[in-house]
């Protein structure tokens, strides 16, 4: 058992319920932006909190990024999923308890319980996607701008690495590496910044990175 003990399961059935919750639709029913970044919020604090279940042994500093960032995700998640609630028609059902869980979860060393959180609210906040292709070249040249210079030779040991993405969209589930595009850089306050890709280059991206080897 690891170090996590029985949160472990959660994990495992976690991961198979968000992962194959990537839904393609056409453009004409293509999702609001604040449901868009709900579900690509939930995807992103299932994969942080999975990959804490993954990685007892992970370096210390990529382990206080990790958790850092997943508070900070707690604590923004309420607001957007309401604003997702309203763009889409609906009353707002989700309780302030549910957030505050979350954090708890985390802080008793639970992750496996943060990802079957996420799952639950996954279903009822999926990440819808259009349909859309690009050109490798684009992608290409989208790659060398925006992230050559950060995702190419990463240092690895600060809090929150800039993985290298050609191996990061070869080993996480296409809806995950899709999520973190869509919500973007989350860094430091020199870092962080919104996508200002379209779903067309963000498609070229994602078969860009899980086809050439770099």
């Amino acid at each position: 058992m690891n170090r996590y003990g029985q949160g472990g399961y959660g994990f495992f059935t976690g991961m198979m319920a968000a992962g194959f919750l990537l839904i393609f639709c056409n453009t004409s029913m293509a999702q609001g932006e604040h449901t868009r970044r709900a579900g690509a919020q939930l995807q992103v604090i299932s994969g942080d909190a999975s990959r804490l279940v993954r990685e007892p042994n992970m370096l210390p500093a990529q382990r206080k990024g990790l958790e850092d960032r997943l508070r900070g995700a707690f604590a923004g998640l309420p607001v957007l999923l309401r604003l997702a609630d309203q763009e889409r028609g609906l009353m707002n059902e989700i309780p302030s308890l549910t957030f505050r869980q979350f954090a708890a979860r985390l802080a008793n060393d639970q992750p496996g319980g943060v990802v079957q959180m996420a799952a639950e609210l996954i279903k009822k906040y999926p990440l819808l996607l259009p349909r859309a292709t690009g050109s490798p070249v684009r992608a290409r040249t989208i790659h060398n701008e925006y992230c050559a210079a950060c995702h190419d030779d990463p240092d690895l040991s600060v809090e929150r690495p800039a993985f290298n993405l050609f191996k990061q969209a070869k080993r996480q589930p296409v809806n995950e590496f899709l999520a973190r595009m869509i919500i973007g850089i989350r860094g430091d306050r020199v870092t962080g910044y919104g996508n200002p890709l379209n779903d067309t280059e963000l498609s070229a991206l994602v078969t860009l990175y899980r086809t050439a080897k770099n």
